[in-house]
């Protein structure tokens, strides 16, 4: 064997520390304030941290310009992505942040305070990702904050101040990195429209070899430098392992590996063929290959030289039941029955019958006494009285033609019973239980309460799979629901609906008696005085004709208000949905068709959302049904469930809750589902939950009512 040797040039390599374990980053950057703009720089930032980084081996999450639910969806969003991974986690954050009572928080797009509990309310803690961190379990953990930019706030925020505290967290391997000194602000910029710090966090980054500590403190003293000491990063951590973007050079040893050269190949000599004095017989069957139709295999005479393991006289090789001796005219198969009908292609082979029947006697096939000619039923048992069509529930209607086929019904009905007496029958009486009119299809009339007799919708009951596996936490896991009938209000709530109620019960909603709500200014949210259920989405009050839109400015209280009103002109069971029965109309019920949105997985066939909603709501109806008739199940407003929110409720389900679950039995926030007018794309899923206190009423959120079944 002969040896050849190869010697491999060294080779310069950088190696990082993914190859050994995952590593996830959320890059945000915020700039375009109403308040106090910070231009293109923020944008710029989180741009070039997310190019370093994903050269670093993270897999990066990024985003710009968010607001408060955007900003929390894409924490909670970030937080399952990196739980249980036993990675490295890294959040980046370019914009304002503000410090109150020694707890840092960061600016949303759109916040605009005036009190310590707006800012709380309305503004994300930086212990929020950290507690996230912590929850997921990696490790190291690494915060690195560009938020110490300098912005009004307003005097009567006195508690609140400028620039970032040095918070401690109780968080174990965690690095928290800032862009300047505690209470300090950063208003320097550097190279190519990045911030000071940025800039040079950056160069120190992306060189290899250095540790997590010595780039911060190699960009302390470049900022430091640039800024004539006018801004100081600091930092504080509790780190007790190395931490690398790109780990040190290293050069491998000169390999050598032989290559093994064959051996030459032997010639093999042909046996040769076995001769029989008819000529050449390769199987020794004594049938001499040249009139073998089957040379390699041993066979029989009878089968001309092939194989025949029944011995029919039939070679295996077309023999349709080549282990049971049949005739040649059925192929090989045999006739058990003697009908003509070979058993391979006889549907009942020990009953004599037809080829009309497929083999199976032709009179009675379901053994009722009606022969089949004369069975309108003839695969089902039934009676003689109904032509052999079986009458399950003895009303005198076969089934066939019976429309309520297990409840008992009168003829003239076919087959279903009035319950209520109100010469509607069950199956086309919406509202089996309560006399109603034809107009409003069995059910009391609601004209006089602004609705039109098809403003309902009947959900049938059934089992889904409630939640996703591609949304955020408390959306998993996926956990299968059972859901009883029930109906849902083809819309949302309008304006115009409400009104009835308010003039009818005299009641004040929460906006009424406490003299505000939440208004959109067309850049940000802001308490705004008297403004009301009667008013658009600035706070200004609504012409007539816009009362055909969704109402908006009510509380979980005015809701629930109304439903209970509702059921006391109509003496039916009106309520608002609960989380389960919400996302089961939402996906379609029995219909549903697996989609993203409500009806479709296109969203601007189905939902008034951010981009294509003008900042405003719009008439309900007019964008594309779901799969069951309902309209602007996600966009145009938020809509009120029943349920308390639990976050966690969706891990904590046990399968004795599967059955119509009511969610937890106490809670802070209730229910909120769909999505609105102002939202992205991602909070109009079917399958989003968010939340909110139940006193709280902003310009996108409203309701819609659903009512119970035969007394569910």
């Amino acid at each position: 064997m002969a040896r050849i040797l190869f010697f491999l040039p060294l080779l310069v390599f950088c190696t990082t520390l993914a190859a050994q374990q995952p590593r996830y980053a959320l890059v945000i950057g915020n700039g375009n304030y109403e308040f106090a703009s910070l231009g293109q720089t923020p944008a710029n930032d989180a741009n070039a941290m997310r190019d370093a980084l994903t050269l670093a081996g993270f897999k990066v999450d990024f985003y710009t310009n968010l607001g408060y639910f955007e900003l929390t969806a894409a924490m909670r969003g970030f937080s399952e992505k990196i739980k249980d991974s036993e990675g490295a986690a890294l959040f980046y954050y370019s914009g304002h942040g503000v410090q109150l009572e020694n707890a840092n928080y960061l600016v949303p797009i759109g916040a605009k305070f005036t009190t310590a509990d707006d800012i709380k309310e309305m503004c994300v803690p930086v212990s929020r990702i950290a507690a996230r961190m912590m929850n997921a379990g990696t490790s190291p953990n690494i915060l690195l904050l560009d938020a110490c930019r300098s912005f009004p706030i307003p005097s009567e925020v006195k508690s609140a101040s400028q620039g970032l505290a040095k918070e401690n967290f109780s968080v174990p391997e965690l690095l928290v990195a800032y862009a300047t000194a505690p209470g300090s602000t950063a208003t320097l910029r550097g190279e190519g429209g990045l911030s000071l710090f940025t800039s040079q966090l950056l160069k120190h980054i992306k060189t290899p070899g250095l540790l997590l500590e010595t780039v911060l403190k190699n960009t302390r003293r470049d900022v430091l430098a640039k800024s004539n000491n006018q801004q100081r990063p600091d930092e504080t951590g509790n780190l007790t392992s190395d931490f690398y973007f790109f780990a040190p050079v290293q050069k491998p040893a000169t390999q050598d590996r032989e290559q093994v050269v064959p051996k030459n190949e032997t010639q093999i000599n042909k046996k040769t063929d076995t001769e029989s004095q008819h000529g050449v017989d390769s199987d020794l069957d004594g049938t001499p290959d040249a009139t073998d139709p089957c040379p390699n295999d041993y066979g029989t005479l009878a089968a001309g030289g092939c194989p025949d393991y029944d011995e029919d006289g039939v070679p295996n090789q077309s023999d349709k039941c080549p282990n049971e001796a049949g005739k040649k005219a059925w192929q090989g198969c045999p006739d058990s029955d003697g009908d003509g009908i070979p058993d391979h292609e006889d549907e009942c082979p020990t009953e004599s019958g037809t080829a009309s029947d497929k083999g199976c006697p032709p009179s009675d096939r379901d053994r009722d006494g009606v022969t089949d000619a004369a069975d309108a039923c003839p695969d089902h048992y039934g009676l003689k009285t109904l032509s052999g069509c079986p009458d399950s529930d003895n009303d005198g209607v076969a089934d066939k033609s019976d429309k309520c086929p297990n409840t008992a019904g009168l003829t003239r009905y076919q087959g279903c019973p009035d319950t209520d007496g109100d010469g509607i029958p069950d199956h086309e009486d919406t509202c089996p239980n309560v006399k109603g009119s034809a107009a409003a299809k069995g059910c009391p009339d609601l004209s006089q309460l602004g609705f039109r007799p098809d403003d309902f919708v009947r959900v049938v009951g059934g089992k889904f799979q409630m939640g996703s596996d591609d949304g955020s936490a408390d959306e998993k896991p996926i956990h299968s629901v059972t859901v009883p009938t029930f109906d849902i209000g083809k819309y949302e709530v309008t304006v115009a609906q409400f009104r009835a109620y308010i003039e009818d019960s005299k009641q004040q909603t929460d906006a009424d008696k406490e003299g505000w709500s939440y208004v959109w200014t067309g850049s940000t949210y802001e308490k705004k005085n008297g403004v009301n259920w009667r008013c658009d989405v600035s706070g200004k009050p609504r012409p007539e004709s816009e009362y055909n839109h969704p109402v908006i400015h009510i509380s979980w209280n005015d809701a629930t208000a109304y439903c209970e009103w509702l059921s006391q002109k109509t003496g039916q069971t009106y309520r608002l949905p609960t989380e389960a029965e919400w996302e089961y109309a939402a996906k379609g019920g029995i219909k549903g068709g697996g989609f993203k949105y409500a009806g479709s997985n296109t969203i601007d066939d189905v939902a008034w959302y951010s981009t294509n909603s003008g900042s405003k709501t719009h008439p309900v109806g007019q964008k594309n049904a779901n799969e069951i008739g309902l309209f602007d199940m996600s966009g145009n407003v938020w809509e009120w469930c029943s349920d308390w929110y639990g976050e966690k409720y969706y891990e904590e389900f046990r399968a004795s809750t599967a059955n119509n679950p009511k969610g937890p039995t106490t809670g802070e926030y209730a229910v909120l589902r769909g999505g609105s007018w102002y939202n992205l794309v991602n909070l109009c899923r079917a399958s989003l939950r968010y939340w909110y206190t139940r006193s709280v009423r902003l310009n996108n959120v409203g309701l819609r009512v659903a009512r119970a079944v035969e007394g569910r």
